[in-house]
């Protein structure tokens, strides 16, 4: 899973973005081509407090609260463009949606990963 590698313990914002948004272009376009402003939410995704929920409700087994936080995040980070973490988000929801919770455990750990490698990623941005 893991493609994102990077020597060095400090990246710019330009570096990042290719390491974890699938479509730059189409992604700058959603913030009015602000470079800026895009960087100032995916700063924010490291605190964002549901991804701390989504892996505390993945313990507790609490699925239509899980399928509900699946579904913001889905749409928080569709919106950054990160499209590795957007298509789990998107295949947890589906999945519980069609009554499949064998495949949303198994999608479950591949979510947290990729989140978690994502924000490491963002938590190596130079301030």
């Amino acid at each position: 899973m893991a493609e994102w590698v990077y020597n060095r313990d400090i990246m710019t914002f330009d570096e990042l973005l290719p390491a974890i948004i699938g479509d730059i272009p189409e992604t700058l376009a959603r913030f009015c081509d602000n470079k800026a402003l895009l960087e100032k939410f995916i700063r924010k995704f490291p605190d964002d407090a549901n991804f701390a929920k989504f892996k505390e409700i993945a313990e507790t087994g609490d699925w239509a609260e899980l399928e509900v936080t699946a579904h913001t995040l889905k749409g928080f980070v569709g919106n950054l463009g990160i499209t590795k973490l957007y298509d789990l988000f998107t295949r947890i929801v589906n999945e519980y949606r069609a009554s499949n919770n064998d495949a949303v455990k198994e999608l479950i750990p591949q979510a947290v990963a990729c989140g978690e490698e994502v924000i490491g990623l963002i938590k190596q941005l130079d301030n």
